[in-house]
């Protein structure tokens, strides 16, 4: 899980428009830049497009070979441990790629520049946030089991008990996603000014790193947990019924995003 990165995407949308490598048809926006500016915003648009290109695609193979992994009963560990690694290796890299478009920006455009360029990224002065949310295969078991899917699966009263405690190992979730959401906002208020302060940004970038892996932890724990609650019948079964919910909520562009 990390912040979606919707507003890198939309300054490489704008960069490409006023650049002149929008698609056919689309208006380009009205900023006053130089060619030598055009010629450097369009190489910077190239080149953040292309390093967030390749960081969500590991990000995505990474995950679903993580979701493989843990649809087993035995959980392969030196699987898991070295997936973690390459998710939060792509997760930091986009972080950074982030803030490396923002600090390149203000090399090439004046300050004037550039806030005629934010108004036209956020015309109306809304106050846009990244959003934060887990991968549809982690968020699934918010949902499960109900007491339908207790009893599909076989479950006694003492695993009933017990894997009600499981699903609720991590109760500090929900304020380590609070948490990257305040810290997410404060990334985008210090990116909304032309006077950055990279030193401010660079460690909003490690508080938010941190909690992406204390979220990967979290998920790793909790399978463990499970596995220690459910026989592995019972396991196949949950993981059967989990697999229809990821079926009928996932989003069709879910599995491109880097959270």
């Amino acid at each position: 899980m990390i912040p979606n990165s919707s507003i890198l995407k939309i300054w490489i949308i704008t960069l490409f428009l006023i650049t002149g490598l929008a698609v056919s048809g689309a208006a380009a926006p009205a900023i006053d830049i130089t060619p030598h500016q055009k010629e450097q915003l369009k190489a910077l648009a190239t080149d953040t497009r292309s390093k967030m290109e390749h960081e969500r695609d590991n990000l995505r193979h990474a995950r679903m070979e993580l979701t493989q992994v843990y649809s087993n009963y035995n959980i392969d560990e030196h699987k898991v441990k070295a997936l973690q690694e390459r998710i939060s290796t792509s997760q930091l890299n986009l972080l950074n790629a982030h803030l490396d478009n923002e600090i390149a920006i203000r090399s090439i455009l004046s300050q004037d520049q550039f806030d005629t360029l934010r108004h036209m990224i956020n015309p109306r002065g809304r106050n846009r946030r990244m959003l934060v949310q887990p991968p549809v295969e982690e968020a699934a078991f918010d949902h499960f089991p109900n007491k339908e899917i207790f009893d599909s699966i076989g479950l006694t009263p003492d695993q009933e008990k017990r894997i009600a405690k499981v699903l609720k190992i991590n109760q500090n979730r929900a304020k380590v996603i609070e948490k990257l959401r305040r810290n997410s906002k404060q990334m985008l208020d210090l990116y909304s000014n032309y006077n950055l302060d990279t030193a401010a940004a660079k460690k909003l970038i490690d508080s938010i790193h941190q909690d992406q892996i204390a979220m990967l932890n979290a998920q790793r724990n909790r399978q463990v947990a499970l596995r220690s609650v459910l026989s592995q019948d019972q396991f196949q079964k949950l993981h059967q019924e989990i697999a229809k919910w990821i079926a009928e909520h996932r989003h069709p562009q879910q599995d491109g995003d880097e959270h």
